[in-house]
């Protein structure tokens, strides 16, 4: 079965701003176009102000891992100690004629272009780790934790840098460039499918 929906995927180191970015570029354009967040799983815990079905559907370890042995995940990885997956239902979204946009990892970019033609990627990224480290700050993330994901940043930085992956490069220091940015390059291709 043909897929009319088309899926987009950002992807950006952890603090670039990719969350705040999808929502605000969903809210403008769903009335227009049949677009949806894709909201993936995951087994780390919930964060101050987190919604279960609305910024992740939240899952224990174990019950992430019986959904892999049941084949529910299109693609999944380990990032940051916790498991993050794409369910494969949006397979049948996308035939449907749903567009999606989601938020994955590199690794879990990569496993969704596999399986699914003409993925629109993203790679959204700030012009500096000091910027990612004073957005961290702001969530009240644990120093530590911080240190851990500025080093996971700088690789997945100097990853994209040195062998791009991703179709387009979006720097979101400033988040009403960076949201008409975004939001062009997902109308540009809406309105040709």
């Amino acid at each position: 079965m043909k897929m009319t929906g088309k899926l987009f995927i950002i992807s950006a180191p952890s603090g670039a701003g990719k969350t705040t970015l999808i929502n605000a570029v969903v809210d403008r354009l769903n009335k227009q176009f049949s677009l949806q967040r894709l909201i993936t799983y995951t087994s780390r815990k919930k964060r101050p102000g987190e919604i279960d079905g609305a910024d992740y559907h939240f899952l224990t370890s174990d019950e992430f891992k019986q959904r892999i042995a049941r084949d529910y995940f299109l693609e999944y990885s380990c990032e940051y100690h916790n498991y993050y997956g794409s369910p494969s239902y949006i397979i049948q979204q996308l035939q449907k004629g749903i567009s999606i946009i989601g938020i994955l990892d590199q690794f879990g970019a990569q496993q969704i272009e596999k399986k699914i033609d003409n993925v629109v990627s993203v790679w959204l990224y700030t012009s500096n780790l000091t910027i990612l480290k004073q957005r961290l700050e702001k969530r009240n993330t644990d120093p530590k934790e911080i240190q851990k994901r500025l080093e996971i940043a700088k690789n997945e930085l100097h990853r994209e840098k040195e062998k791009p992956f991703y179709k387009y490069h979006i720097c979101n220091d400033n988040f009403d460039h960076a949201l008409q940015k975004l939001e062009h390059i997902i109308v540009s291709f809406l309105r040709s499918k």
